[in-house]
């Protein structure tokens, strides 16, 4: 063997080789690190998803629980008392938290049955009646606020699921 062959040929080759191997090992760290990073902020983003739609969904709780505890009041109110105004605040938040359909159905067709029923209430109080009229009366009216409670649920349900959310799509 040529004692000039190392010198000559394997030293040169040396400097390259080793940068060569330098570059590719922190090209595999950068990547690695890179990698770790990208999962990390992944998670995340599904942890600040998932969050976002916790306070969702207990914000609409609080306005869900808001009208239920309105319709449970209306029945309990004196003939001629309305406290509406009691109500109206807690849950004035539909109109951003849930679509239109929820929003309309609360501030036309529940508040507008429940002003109906307080008003026949107050009226049925106030004129003379037999006990039979005043019986059919209250069956009816009672079927009103039936009907609504089941609408609260209708309406309000594919609101307060926290896997897909109706406003969403």
């Amino acid at each position: 063997m040529d004692p000039h062959f190392f010198t000559t040929f394997v030293q040169p080759c040396l400097a390259p080789g080793a940068a060569l191997i330098g570059a590719g090992a922190a090209a595999f760290i950068a990547w690695r690190f890179g990698s770790i990073q990208a999962r990390i902020a992944e998670q995340q983003a599904r942890t600040a998803r998932n969050k976002l739609r916790l306070d969702l969904f207990e914000r609409r709780l609080k306005v869900y629980q808001a009208v239920a505890d309105y319709l449970e009041d209306v029945p309990k109110w004196a003939p001629g008392e309305a406290k509406l105004d009691e109500h109206l605040p807690n849950f004035a938040a539909v109109r951003w938290l849930f679509g239109k359909e929820v929003s309309n159905w609360v501030y036309t067709e529940l508040v507008d049955e429940a002003g109906k029923y307080v008003m026949e209430r107050s009226a049925l109080a106030q004129a003379p009646h037999d006990v039979a009229r005043a019986a059919l009366w209250l069956t009816s009216g009672s079927m009103v606020l039936q009907k609504q409670w089941q609408r609260l649920g209708e309406v309000f349900g594919p609101y307060l699921r926290l896997e897909d959310d109706p406003a969403a799509g």
